[in-house]
């Protein structure tokens, strides 16, 4: 049994959640049109255009464009898709925790329900306006198991090799 996967490929526009929603519904619906698409991945901050690259915007700013996911319309609005078209969504986006703001990857099943969240551990000089992730998680699927990395994750072998492993944060 072989798996389709669709990986969104288009710059959105810094800041502008609606509009890059509007146009990931768009691109998103082509995609799946006669495809029988399983999987379908953003890249990652997606919906905010990963604002967090601008240095005009502060640790403080990146509130305005993050996402709760048990309150937004976009993750709604995504769930209800996934569920319609039975696909499974990567969805990159900025999220609040507890902690601050993450670089996430939410995770829909086919049924639209988030079935996990993936935050960015490892973190760059230009991305130290989220707080790291520290779970290399392992998601279950109807075609098997699998992990996130997202960007800079993929540079550390522990990723890959200790995925589902809680990882140590270390202050540098």
């Amino acid at each position: 049994m072989g798996i389709k996967i669709a990986q969104i490929k288009f710059i959105p526009e810094k800041g502008h959640l609606d509009s890059n929603y509007i146009e990931l519904m768009r691109v998103m619906s082509d995609i799946i049109k006669d495809n029988n698409i399983d999987i379908i991945v953003m890249p990652e901050c997606f919906l905010d255009g990963y604002i967090a690259s601008e240095p005009y915007i502060t640790k403080e700013d990146m509130v305005k464009y993050a996402i709760e996911p048990d309150t937004s319309q976009y993750v709604n609005y995504i769930s209800v898709w996934a569920k319609n078209n039975n696909c499974w969504i990567i969805f990159g986006c900025s999220r609040k925790g507890i902690d601050g703001i993450y670089n996430s990857a939410l995770v829909f099943n086919r049924m639209g329900q988030i079935t996990g969240i993936f935050d960015k551990c490892h973190l760059q000089d230009h991305d130290l306006k989220f707080a790291p992730g520290n779970n290399l998680g392992v998601f279950d699927s109807d075609f098997g198991k699998f992990g996130i990395m997202i960007c800079a994750d993929r540079r550390w072998p522990e990723t890959v090799v200790n995925a589902g492993v809680k990882v140590r944060r270390v202050a540098v």
